[in-house]
């Protein structure tokens, strides 16, 4: 991870004038700045996925948040609840980023070639991230290949490759991603039906090539549907992108919002709402939830200009991957640690494994902030 570095601001003025009209002709305006509701959106989704982690079975334990605990957890198996919204958020902000980050490319004069080769080193960087999480959760080595970047680092190669083709030919990968998708499980159905828990194509194929029984849980071919779910946050980061009005990019935002939403509960009575298999109905359901929070904020941080409101979270949106890692990584050490400090918040009673888990968020949260105060932004 290489901490990015501002441009300096020492330049004399007389080279700062040519070097300012330039950018004017080759950067679109909508290029030259981030977009807050991004920002935003993947700092409330990591934010969510770390304190989650923490707090969960403590909020299981207390009668009158009893639900939020609930809301948490995934589903068993079919259905949908927030927790299950984690995840197509996560794919959803890492591509709506990939159009910003490539077009910040091409202005330095990327070719594809180069390009190309950036996005395999990322993946690459994003596989072994994760590897080195999923060991230390284990506390062993093993290769995973169900694990969260490695997964990431699957769709994203794919979404790179789908975005440098015209749109109607992305618009049919995409379909053709959903077909394969559906395909597989309904063409090798499994002993109760095409997504049987137990035996479904997903779990043989992980017994034949990774020797593992994932049965009733997430298999490795899920990155199939996810990259789909990815490809959508990257038309959406498109269209922020582009020279649109904000009025034009909303007038657009709304009815894909509500198409996804339409999509995927016409396909939920034949296709199930299951994220372990991340289903087409799945797909639909959650990329028009997350699309509908994204444009609320786009609406509200972009179009009515109320950034202020929004600071906390684009201070670990803007450094989500750091973020990540260091959660992850550290996040229930970091919570026995300040229970040792704070003699594990006993006073606040049944409440205390809650005040714990969001004492540790808040130092993670901190660190951010003093990266963002000296704007370094780390990436990957």
């Amino acid at each position: 991870m290489i901490p990015a570095i501002p441009n300096s601001s020492g330049l004399e003025q007389s080279r700062a004038a040519p070097a300012a009209a330039l950018a004017k002709q080759v950067m679109p305006a909508a290029a030259a700045q981030r977009c807050v509701a991004l920002d935003t959106l993947r700092g409330f989704v990591m934010l969510a996925l770390a304190w989650g982690l923490l707090a969960r079975e403590g909020l299981l334990n207390m009668p009158g948040l009893h639900w939020l605990g609930v809301q948490l957890h995934h589903v068993k198996w079919e259905g949908l609840a927030f927790w299950d919204l984690i995840q197509p958020g996560f794919w959803f902000a890492v591509g709506a980023s990939m159009p910003f980050a490539l077009a910040r490319r091409r202005e330095r004069g990327f070719t594809f070639g180069q390009n190309l080769r950036h996005a395999l080193a990322r993946a690459l960087k994003l596989m072994i991230c994760g590897q080195i999480l999923i060991d230390i959760q284990l506390g062993r080595r093993m290769f995973h290949p169900r694990e969260t970047l490695t997964q990431i680092a699957v769709c994203y190669l794919i979404c790179f490759l789908i975005l440098h083709l015209k749109l109607p030919w992305q618009v049919v990968a995409a379909a053709s991603l959903m077909v394969l998708n559906t395909g597989l499980y309904v063409a090798f159905p499994g002993s109760s039906g095409p997504f049987a828990p137990a035996d479904n194509v997903g779990v043989r194929v992980d017994r034949v090539v990774w020797s593992m029984n994932p049965v009733g849980m997430w298999v490795s071919m899920y990155c199939i549907g996810s990259s789909v779910s990815m490809l959508f946050g990257c038309w959406a980061g498109k269209l922020l992108l582009g020279g649109k009005s904000h009025p034009q990019k909303l007038k657009r935002l709304i009815p894909a919002a509500a198409g996804c939403l339409a999509t995927g509960l016409a396909l939920a009575p034949f296709d199930p709402v299951m994220q372990k298999l991340w289903t087409a109905s799945y797909t639909f359901v959650t990329t028009g939830i997350v699309l509908s929070a994204a444009l609320v904020l786009f609406w509200w941080l972009d179009f009515k200009g109320r950034h202020k409101a929004a600071f906390p979270l684009v201070v670990v949106g803007t450094n989500g991957i750091f973020f990540y890692l260091l959660s992850s990584a550290l996040g229930e050490w970091t919570s026995k640690s300040v229970g040792v400090f704070t003699s594990g918040f006993r006073l606040a009673g049944p409440t205390a494994t809650v005040f714990q888990a969001t004492a540790a968020i808040a130092v993670f949260w901190y660190i951010c902030y003093w990266l963002h105060q000296r704007k370094i932004f780390f990436k990957l």
